[in-house]
């Protein structure tokens, strides 16, 4: 029951910190997290991925760099 409580909050708090491409997931999310907590939960932990815009995208700029600086 504790760990179930953990993964409500973890998903919950994934949600409010989270931005989705299309305006209205987060709202749909957060209906089905609390209406149905059972499977809410664990679907968004699990689906949620593709929904969500890509904020940690690795993109470093080695344009700048001379062959010098080796």
């Amino acid at each position: 029951m504790i760990s179930y409580l953990g993964f409500t909050i973890y998903a919950l708090i994934d949600l409010i910190r989270s931005d989705f491409r299309e305006i209205n997931m987060k709202l749909f999310w957060a209906l089905l997290i609390l209406f149905t907590p059972m499977i809410g939960t664990f679907l968004y932990l699990s689906m949620s991925r593709s929904t969500k815009n890509n904020r940690r995208k690795f993109d470093p700029d080695f344009s700048n760099t001379s062959k010098n600086n080796l």
